[in-house]
């Protein structure tokens, strides 16, 4: 079975978040706003909006604790694991957060420098 390609909206939600482009999560979600086959896309804008703000938190904690433990992050920042377990996949394969696999879990290191906005 092969992997499913991402929708333009779906990688933008997944990948806006992770790179701390809140400006334009917000600029894309006021486009999509008016246009009614669109409404799944704004809810998708809204919890990506959210995630933004998660990944903020996410990176300069990484950032601060470098070679931690994935599981335990969630419970560090309060933070649902599945939700953030996907982000740090994306961030990983975005370039933003390194993950090195250790037993059932990863070690984190950042692999940028952490921008202004997430600080």
């Amino acid at each position: 079975m092969g992997h499913k390609e991402s929708t333009p909206l779906e990688f933008a939600c997944n990948y806006l978040p992770v790179m701390c482009r809140h400006d334009d999560l917000q600029h894309v979600r006021e486009i999509i706003k008016p246009l009614s086959k669109l409404a799944y896309g704004r809810k998708e804008f809204d919890l990506a909006l959210k995630r933004a703000a998660i990944m903020n938190r996410i990176k300069v904690f990484v950032f601060t604790n470098p070679g931690f433990i994935q599981a335990n992050v969630g419970k560090e920042l309060g933070v649902e694991g599945r939700i953030i377990s996907n982000m740090f996949y994306y961030a990983d394969k975005f370039g933003v957060i390194r993950r090195e696999k250790e037993g059932r879990s990863y070690r984190l290191y950042s692999s940028k420098d952490i921008c202004p906005k997430c600080l």
